[in-house]
């Protein structure tokens, strides 16, 4: 069990904080929407820096569950399937900031789904860019991508691990997206280019 202990910590390096506040000398939490995520870190610094924290954010997802799948020995996937909600959970709830709230999930998600579910992956991201065109909302196109997460996984692997891994963190990531839930209930949540 070291792989998804490292793939939690590895999860928790919060690379959008430490980004911003090398660059702007800022606490990026203190900024715009305070997620950590690249999101946000194109509000604090710009979108070649975006572009970084979510290759970053990816990556955290991507090492682990190539690890998990290279080391699995069973036709279950019970360990990608841990590894990933690992990855996921360290993003989300990273010990170094004392297990509250950092990023949001979605990148790290993508990036674990990538090499563990890859067609579930195809299908969530296209969901993502085709409402995202639509709504104009990062938020939005992640909400429902992540929807779409725990089915696709179902539908393209009828893995039991794979598809359980996809349903707890379909609860997580859209749990983390409740301020965004309530911005889009009021109407207020920021669009593509917003500062705010």
């Amino acid at each position: 069990m070291a792989l998804p202990v490292l793939a939690y910590l590895l999860g928790s390096i919060p690379f959008g904080l430490l980004i911003v506040r090398r660059l702007a000398k800022a606490d990026i939490r203190h900024i715009g929407s305070g997620n950590i995520g690249a999101t946000n870190v194109r509000r604090a610094v710009g979108t070649k820096w975006a572009a970084a924290t979510l290759v970053c954010d990816l990556s955290k997802g991507i090492l682990p569950a190539l690890a998990a799948v290279l080391l699995s020995t069973t036709t279950c996937q019970w360990l990608p399937a841990i590894t990933a909600v690992a990855a996921v959970c360290g993003h989300i709830y990273p010990v170094y900031f004392q297990f509250r709230p950092g990023g949001k999930g979605v990148a790290t998600t993508l990036g674990s789904f990538l090499i563990i579910s890859p067609w579930a992956c195809m299908i969530c991201l296209l969901i993502f860019v085709t409402t995202v065109f639509v709504a104009r909302r990062v938020s939005v196109g992640s909400l429902a991508g992540t929807f779409i997460l725990a089915p696709a996984t179902w539908f393209t692997t009828h893995d039991p691990a794979l598809t359980a891994a996809a349903i707890l963190i379909m609860v997580l990531v859209l749990y983390r997206h409740s301020d965004n839930l309530q911005r889009l209930a009021r109407g207020v949540e920021p669009t593509i280019g917003s500062q705010s």
